[in-house]
């Protein structure tokens, strides 16, 4: 630091000490690793609410906008027919009064509003699974973190902190294995799910199977 602070102005010589301590990566991987992906949690609570409320929109509340159309409806012949069998049923007031009874009979939107909700429902559901496989990611590198010494081997370790997105720069980084690569280390995991007895790597192993899975289904 002496050296560095003689040598170099201030200013550059705080870079290239920043540089060196590593606390500049250190802050990055706090902030994509931790305090981004605590975010996206939240988001996927409270789209996962709005997941729920919109499916009890579809289930409950359009079922009632029909039955009320309905019942609007067949209101409007009942009192039709008994403005046809009244002794006046012909005259003008009782055109007049069939008229605003039409007039003020609801537009039925329930196709139109069946469509909306689905779309929405849709894109929601979109959103959701994205953000449902961050989550993931995050379970997968806490279970990492939390791991016994030695229950990973040092290149399992490396391999499914980059399968997890650990070092990722950004959200949706490409993988940089071959197909043949991605299915043969799919298939060691699935040996891996089947043949270990410890609950955290039987869960990483199912957990790397999904994602070598979801990246050949893209490729």
């Amino acid at each position: 630091m002496a050296r560095e602070l003689r040598a170099k102005s201030v200013p550059d010589a705080v870079a290239i000490l920043e540089e060196m301590s590593g606390f500049v990566e250190l802050r990055r991987l706090l902030q994509n690793h931790f305090f981004r992906r605590g975010q996206l949690l939240r988001c996927f609570r409270i789209l996962s609410d709005l997941h729920a409320i919109l499916g009890d929109l579809r289930r409950s509340a359009l079922h009632e906008y029909k039955q009320r159309i309905k019942s609007t409806r067949q209101d409007l012949l009942d009192y039709t027919d008994f403005i046809v069998d009244h002794p006046r049923g012909t005259s003008d007031v009782a055109n007049r009064l069939r008229r605003f009874l039409s007039d003020s009979l609801p537009k039925d939107n329930t196709a139109k509003l069946d469509q909306a909700s689905s779309v929405i429902l849709a894109k929601v559901e979109e959103v959701r699974s994205e953000l449902e496989s961050v989550n993931q990611q995050f379970s997968g590198l806490q279970m990492l973190e939390g791991a016994a010494p030695g229950l990973f081997a040092v290149a399992e370790l490396v391999e499914l902190r980059m399968l997890f997105g650990m070092y990722a720069t950004c959200q949706g980084a490409e993988p940089s294995e071959t197909r043949r690569q991605a299915v043969k280390q799919q298939l060691y995991w699935r040996q891996v799910q089947f043949e270990s007895r410890d609950p955290i790597r039987k869960t990483v192993a199912e957990l790397a199977q999904l994602f070598y899975g979801r990246r050949l289904m893209t490729r």
